[in-house]
């Protein structure tokens, strides 16, 4: 759990109202159409540009962490 409290720290400092903790809604972003429920995620971020999304993968690969990247939820595909 170390690695992601340092993550936590970090997204907090720099997106600040962009970094969601609050438990119903990472509730909302656990599941998707397919029915399958996933692991509750530890925060959620929503990148304003190409920088800022690197700058996430970038420090999840650091400390070695899953992550899962997430489309607008406007439907299902394939």
């Amino acid at each position: 759990m170390g690695s992601e409290r340092k993550l936590i720290k970090r997204f907090e400092k720099k997106f600040q109202e962009r970094f969601i903790q609050d438990r119903e809604l990472l509730e909302s972003y656990q599941n998707d159409e397919s029915g399958y429920t996933g692991k509750l995620p530890y925060g959620i971020v929503f990148p304003e540009s190409t920088h800022e999304l690197s700058f996430i993968v970038k420090n999840l690969a650091i400390e070695r962490c899953f992550y899962t990247i997430r489309g607008m939820g406007t439907g299902k595909s394939g």
